[in-house]
């Protein structure tokens, strides 16, 4: 997938931030996009890979991310 971050979650492994567009180029990993859109008919994100390089000229090589559910 390219320049990924890799994301540790107990029980789990291969987690990675990456770039894709629609939910099934996914397996439990994580896209990015700057909005929601359908795309050829599907529901995805857009600009996925320049999210994705933008954020790493921004974020840190290592870092905590935390995802709750308010």
């Amino acid at each position: 997938h390219g320049k990924v971050w890799r994301v540790i979650v107990p029980g789990r492994s291969y987690i990675e931030i990456h770039a894709a567009n629609w939910p099934d180029q996914l397996l439990g990993c994580i896209a990015l996009g700057d909005k929601i859109a359908v795309i050829a008919g599907k529901t995805g994100v857009r600009n996925s890979v320049k999210t994705l390089e933008w954020l790493h000229t921004v974020l840190p090589e290592y870092f905590t991310l935390t995802i709750s559910n308010p």
